[in-house]
């Protein structure tokens, strides 16, 4: 074989491969909208919401594939505000931001470890209603699916 053909043949896999790769990255996984009796979030398709007991607040869960994130939603104050990440503040990144009579807390974990915790708290400025949603042991490349997901969350309880 010439160096001419070794040559159109490197080309031709280089230039495969890269549509290949872009052709994954522009994979966009199907999202849903779950209403739930107090707030709206987007998830991907296939995720599960279910409604569990609470004795005080609105609680719950959502269900993906190896991930499992919990959630409470108060009127009186009783979710927990996340801030027992502070004991292991390094391996965490921490986003704090308002949304109008909202201050929102949002831990993101900077490694895959089993004891690691993601999520978000979110409290009104005007009142006792706080929220919180989290998940342990999961995965660090399912960081950015949880965080768009956090992101979409919409309160819609009276408070």
């Amino acid at each position: 074989m010439n160096l001419q053909k070794i040559l159109f043949v490197i080309f031709t896999l280089f230039v495969f491969n890269i549509s290949f790769c872009q052709n994954n990255n522009n994979y966009q996984e199907k999202l849903k909208t779950i209403e739930t009796l107090g707030f709206n979030i987007t998830v991907p398709e296939t995720w599960k919401y279910n409604r569990l007991i609470g004795l005080d607040s609105f609680v719950g869960e959502f269900i993906g594939t190896n991930i499992h994130l919990k959630f409470d939603m108060s009127t009186n104050g009783y979710a927990s505000n996340l801030n027992g990440y502070k004991k292991d503040l390094k391996n965490y990144t921490v986003e704090f931001d308002t949304i109008g009579d909202y201050a929102r807390k949002i831990i993101i974990p900077k490694n895959n470890n089993s004891k690691n915790i993601i999520g978000m708290y979110i409290s009104n400025i005007t009142s006792k209603f706080d929220f919180k949603i989290s998940g342990y042991n999961l995965d660090i490349n399912q960081v950015k699916t949880i965080i768009t997901a956090f992101k979409s969350i919409e309160i819609t309880i009276d408070q």
